[in-house]
């Protein structure tokens, strides 16, 4: 197999996004893209490859002159496949695409008068229909959702309303009550809107009646209701980032960004009209709002939701009684699943990926054994839609094997995105397996953060946004991460990985932990690596740790023997236990937390 050949099979399966959707503007014909100017004859396959990637994000901002959107795709979709299930709940609520287009069409037109004037609007539900519904109706108003975290403490939501200028939140009071959520301090001054209240209340036989009516219109029709967005580059929801090191940002996404990143998620999957994602992130995480909500709809698939992350019996329940083909989640979550769910249980699961943080290699060798599959690590961020590559399953065709999964690392590149590894220092190019800063450069990009021009400038340059991680691209376009940026301390002169650090930590823990300590502690002990300042040395290293199964100082001695360097590892009184190691709702590592505890207990500005 030449090199072109094989990096375009490796790339795009062979073909560049072939279509899954029609438009009346397309008359069935491809697009392609403007020619690049010719490799050189003696071009590598890694240069020959990353001209495919740039070919592939050309052809896929092509895409965007047809003028589809998330809400114009999602009306095809229930047009064509009525009576497909459409989504279903862990409370028993099922819909078909029928039935969840009529949904949509009431819920829209009691929101319309509501939210008149209004560009953003906020979304407090958890996974599950209620959500998904609102954040349906919002785009076929042409609103930009708002999929508030509940979970990040009230300092952070104050932030994201007044960076919104929010007036109004969709939410329900049985979840605020459940959740222990009082709006009146979070969200003093906006108008509350309870879903629950308007779909039972206020919504009549004479709306059920127009809705179902309407559900009957020809699509194009439907596409041109009042509000509904023509234009891919409009925006449609803002994500905030986790926080997890400072105050968060509001990433501005638009139905382009989540349309292309679909659409390669699509192809690399080989996704079918009979798979079912069972989603149990939240939307206000950018995995959630992207990759179980609108990844099912506007590529015919069934959507499980329950709301609540760490139910794993729940879950497990749920991949059985509707068999889940594709699962994604995060490590942290799928830690815990490793007790619940079984080997039968799961054999309907043909994807199961993992992203938000770091995959530790104890977890995806407990995964293998139990399950005799890979979980699938892969990598994104919330303002690139957020997927940037992902490991598959290899792929044999006619006595080949193509490889496609590389342990340690977050995978290839998805169809459509280009990553670039610089200097962080003069931004030039890096060679294959040589660490610097990754970029990251494709139709999935976001428009820039809300209300911070000078943080866009400092993220987007001419086109590629500027991770923040330092990370390697090997020769067979793999991707390894090696740490933030941010996470590293400079000690002796010397740049010291946080990251490497707690990997090998966590390595010598997993292995003195047992079973019983395992299911005491809902997956054993962790640990987290973070540094506090130092008057003599500017900074140091700590560790907060959960209940180890042996003493920090036997653990310092069995890391050394596995010849890590002596600058590299904490002091014996670095280590600092707590309760549990502080995590985002998206089960990240919170670091910003993190780091105050550290500084608490052991002195020092957490600033």
């Amino acid at each position: 197999m030449s090199p072109s050949s094989r990096c375009t099979s490796i790339v795009s399966g062979g073909a560049f996004f072939p279509s899954r959707e029609r438009s009346s503007s397309s008359s069935g014909r491809s697009s392609f893209p403007t020619p690049s100017p010719a490799l050189p004859s003696d071009a590598t396959a890694f240069q020959v490859r990353q001209a495919v990637q740039e070919l592939s994000a050309e052809a896929l901002d092509d895409r965007k002159k047809f003028g589809t959107t998330l809400p114009t795709r999602f009306i095809e979709i229930a047009k064509s496949s009525p009576r497909k299930l459409a989504m279903v709940e862990s409370s028993g609520k099922e819909l078909s695409y029928r039935k969840l287009l009529i949904a949509v069409l009431i819920l829209r037109s009691k929101l319309v008068g509501r939210l008149e004037g209004q560009k953003y609007v906020g979304v407090m539900l958890p996974a599950g229909i209620a959500g998904a519904v609102s954040n349906l109706a919002l785009a076929m108003l042409g609103k930009v959702a708002v999929n508030l975290n509940f979970t990040a403490g009230k300092e952070s939501f104050h932030s994201a309303i007044a960076q919104t200028g929010l007036e109004s939140i969709i939410t329900a009071e049985l979840f605020l009550t459940k959740a222990k959520l009082d709006l009146d301090q979070l969200a003093p001054g906006t108008t509350v809107i309870d879903i629950a209240k308007v779909l039972q209340k206020e919504v009549k036989t004479a709306d059920r009646i127009r809705g179902l009516l309407k559900s009957f219109l020809p699509g194009f029709v439907l596409k041109r209701l009042s509000g509904v967005p023509q234009d891919p580059d409009d925006e449609v929801a803002i994500i905030f980032s986790s926080g997890s090191t400072g105050m968060p940002k509001g990433a501005r996404l638009t139905h382009h960004n989540i349309l292309s990143n679909v659409r390669s998620l699509g192809q690399v999957f080989h996704v079918m009209r009979d798979d079912r994602v069972l989603g149990a992130l939240p939307f206000f995480h950018v995995f959630g709002y992207t990759v179980t909500l609108w990844f099912p709809m506007v590529l015919r698939m069934t959507a499980i939701y329950h709301p609540v992350p760490t139910d794993a019996g729940i879950l497990a329940e749920l991949v059985v009684k509707y068999r889940a083909t594709i699962f994604l989640s995060t490590p942290t979550f799928y830690r815990a699943y490793l007790r619940k769910f079984t080997r039968e249980g799961f054999s309907t699961v043909r994807i199961a990926a993992a992203g938000a943080e770091k995959l530790k290699v104890s977890l995806a060798n407990q995964w293998r054994e139990k399950f005799g599959t890979d979980l699938l690590e892969g990598y994104g961020c919330t303002e690139l839609s957020p997927v940037v590559s992902v490991n598959l399953p290899d792929v044999r065709d006619r006595g080949v094997r193509q490889k496609a999964m590389k342990e340690g690392t977050i995978g290839q590149p998805l169809p459509g995105i280009v990553p670039r590894i610089v200097d962080p220092d003069t931004m030039e190019d890096l060679p294959p397996g040589e660490d610097g800063l990754l970029l990251v450069k494709g139709p999935n990009v976001m428009i820039g953060y809300l209300g911070r021009d000078d943080l866009t400038t400092e993220a987007i340059k001419d086109g590629w946004y500027v991770t923040g991680d330092i990370a390697h691209l090997d020769k067979a376009g793999f991707l390894t991460i090696t740490d933030r940026l941010s996470r590293f301390s400079k000690l002796g002169g010397e740049m010291v990985p946080h990251v490497r650090i707690e990997e090998a930590l966590q390595e010598v823990v997993d292995k003195y932990t047992t079973e019983s300590d395992t299911e005491e502690s809902e997956g054993g002990a962790q640990v987290a690596v973070t540094s506090v300042p130092d008057e003599a040395k500017g900074e140091r290293l700590a560790v907060l740790h959960t209940t180890l199964p042996i003493t920090p100082k036997d653990l310092i001695t069995e890391v050394r023997g596995g010849g890590m360097p002596n600058l590299w590892i904490p002091r014996a009184d670095a280590f600092l236990e707590v309760d549990e190691v502080p995590r985002l709702g998206s089960g990240k590592l919170d670091l910003k937390q993190i780091k105050l505890i550290a500084c608490e207990r052991l002195g020092g500005d957490s600033s």
